[in-house]
């Protein structure tokens, strides 16, 4: 197997090792995955090899091994491929500034980000330890419930809204919630996918705005409706015939 070089060297060990704890008799069966490279020298391709004692001496010693040798590289390129894309979503998961987490159907979390720690004052095994249904505003969780059971129907693909959280040292948050759902390869709900974003001093701004355009509103009504009082009352007053006694 390595005459000719082939055998990437990084898969030395791994290769002839457990052929040759078969070949001593130390172990019944042999497995090893390793890098060989292709006759024409243009690549390496990935390779197991299975082997198995055929049979042995008189006095236990091995005479012959059977073998298989299969070319695994399209396996091995899917399984790289699918370990890049869970490290690159880790990384972008951990690395995130807006809370983010993985909720199984229940409610529970499954994995929380460190953003979404900070944003309830938890730590992540504090966090684990409870759901989402826990930390909402009791007036706010039906509406939640209900949203959540049409994306597990299929009736909508995702949903956002904004709703009210109890952090950790019990201070009411706004946050604004989207959540969308990961479904097996069926096609059954399998877990949600949610992001949080804390908009509690918007949502504060906003109301102060709103109050304000109130107060103005009803100092600008209320000058005004007396103004429109006497414009009435002159206007009532300029259509009635002067009288003919002096």
């Amino acid at each position: 197997m390595t005459k000719d070089g082939r055998l990437h060297p990084d898969d030395l060990e791994t290769a002839l090792e457990p052929i040759r704890l078969c070949l001593e008799g130390i172990s019944e069966l042999a497995s090893s995955e390793y890098r060989l490279r292709s006759r024409d020298g243009s690549q390496w391709r990935w390779m197991k090899t299975d082997a198995a004692i055929a049979s042995r001496d008189g006095v236990g010693k091995v005479v012959s091994v059977i073998g298989a040798l299969t070319d695994i590289t399209e396996r091995k390129t899917t399984e790289n491929a699918l370990r890049r894309s869970v490290e690159q979503f880790r990384s972008a998961f951990n690395n995130a500034t807006v809370g983010e987490a993985i909720v199984d159907l229940n409610g529970d979390w499954l994995a929380v980000n460190p953003a979404l720690c900070k944003l309830f004052g938890y730590s992540a095994d504090e966090l684990l330890r409870t759901n989402f249904q826990t930390l909402t505003h009791p007036d706010d969780l039906n509406r939640d419930l209900f949203n959540l059971d049409l994306l597990k129907s299929g009736s909508i693909p995702v949903y956002q809204t904004e709703k009210r959280y109890i952090r950790a040292n019990g201070a009411i948050m706004w946050g604004l919630l989207s959540v969308g759902i990961v479904r097996d390869a069926e096609g059954q709900p399998d877990h949600f996918i949610s992001q949080i974003v804390d908009v509690t001093e918007q949502r504060r701004l906003s109301e102060l705005r709103n109050d304000f355009v109130a107060n103005v509103s009803h100092e600008l009504r209320t000058p005004l409706t007396s103004v429109l009082g006497s414009l009435t009352l002159l206007s009532a007053m300029n259509e009635e015939p002067f009288s003919d006694e002096a």
